[in-house]
């Protein structure tokens, strides 16, 4: 978390890619049930959860299996391949 913060702190891109502040509390608003939340940019969520870092929605973890990353590394690219759909 912290390699992620000094590198992502409060980033924000596009309409998908944003990463919450590191002092903001939201980070644990649902680490009752085990999850991480990561950030928001308009309606998408980004999350840890399960060992898996997601994009979903508030009320979903992950859009669907293939918006679940084994990184984060992996769900920053697969967040940029969204970004470059939707400029299309």
């Amino acid at each position: 978390m912290v390699n992620l913060y000094i590198a992502a702190n409060n980033f924000k891109y596009e309409v998908i890619l944003g990463f919450h502040s590191c002092t903001d509390d939201i980070i644990f608003e649902w680490w009752e049930d085990s999850e991480l939340w990561l950030g928001q940019n308009d309606c998408n969520t980004l999350r840890w959860v399960n060992g898996k870092f997601c994009l979903g929605d508030a009320s979903n973890i992950s859009y669907t299996k293939n918006y679940e990353y084994p990184s984060l590394l992996a769900l920053i690219k697969g967040c940029i391949d969204e970004i470059n759909e939707l400029n299309y």
